[in-house]
């Protein structure tokens, strides 16, 4: 079962400067709301909103920066349903292309993968042909 979203969320913002993102303006609101009794469902919700935009921002800034016009969503944090049914749109909106995990999970199994490739490369290098190991008969 999931859990309804609410209609109304708090407007948080992370602050962005010289490219940096700054975490204190939306902690500090999350605080306030906190002891002021906004429901946990509503901050949430305006947590991860605030956080799409920060990432959009970031991107945008990145592209700016270097001309690369295509972003690769990857990470625990791409995990999260609400974010990766929202942010992919968001970016793409904004002529950026988009790359999000098919057959390989975004957290850490696919770091894993990753560093089993790495190895397998190093014992046997690319550019050599690999040869069938066959078992030898124990005596």
């Amino acid at each position: 079962a999931s859990a309804a979203i609410p209609a109304a969320a708090p407007r948080y913002r992370f602050a962005l400067k010289n490219d940096v993102l700054n975490a204190g303006p939306v902690l500090t609101a999350i605080l306030d709301d906190l002891v002021a009794g906004v429901p946990v469902s509503q901050i949430s919700l305006g947590f991860h909103q605030a956080w799409i935009e920060a990432l959009v921002a970031l991107c945008e800034a990145a592209r700016r920066a270097t001309g690369i016009q295509t972003v690769a969503l990857s990470g625990g944090v791409f995990v999260n349903r609400y974010l990766i049914s929202r942010l992919p749109a968001r970016l793409a909106a904004r002529g950026l292309r988009v790359l999000l995990h098919r057959h390989l999970p975004a957290n850490d199994g696919c770091i894993a993968y990753g560093q089993a490739a790495v190895a397998a490369a190093r014992v046997t290098p690319l550019d050599r042909p690999r040869r069938a190991v066959r078992p030898q008969a124990i005596e």
